[in-house]
């Protein structure tokens, strides 16, 4: 089967802050699920939250990636979900996690550099854009 990567930006889903305390409750638990489903299906990736949007890839087989992702649009902590990239690739760029994280104020440098406007806003990024962003953070990644 081939190797695939899926970029998708979507919203904190507003209900999903009544289970929470606080949104790195919410962030903490998606990771946990994430890198513990993603190893369990050989799905490696990298996870960026700022602002109340999420943008991802996923890296995988076709299969895998897919079912991933669909399990992410059913998901009550998402809105508006998009999909940026979707193909086949060569290799994995993300291979070294099940699902690295950036997040955080000392991120907004970086992340200006591949925006639009001062703001974060993944719904204004083309799909190369949003990856190069992702490669770029890979080094303060978690």
């Amino acid at each position: 089967m081939y190797l695939t990567r899926i970029i998708y930006c979507s919203e904190l889903a507003s209900e999903a802050n009544k289970d929470f305390i606080i949104n790195e409750d919410i962030i903490s638990n998606i990771l946990a699920v994430s890198r513990r489903n993603n190893a369990i299906n050989n799905i490696s990736g990298m996870l960026l939250y700022s602002g109340n949007y999420f943008l991802q890839c996923l890296e995988g087989s076709r299969l895998d990636v897919n079912k991933t992702y669909n399990r992410i649009l059913l998901d009550i902590r998402h809105n508006n979900a998009i999909l940026l990239e979707y193909g086949e690739i060569i290799q994995r760029d993300f291979s070294a996690w099940n699902m690295g994280y950036a997040g955080g104020s000392d991120i907004k440098e970086i992340i200006q550099a591949y925006s639009v406007g001062s703001d974060f806003s993944p719904y204004y990024m083309s799909g190369k854009s949003a990856l190069n962003l992702l490669k770029a953070l890979k080094n303060i990644a978690s």
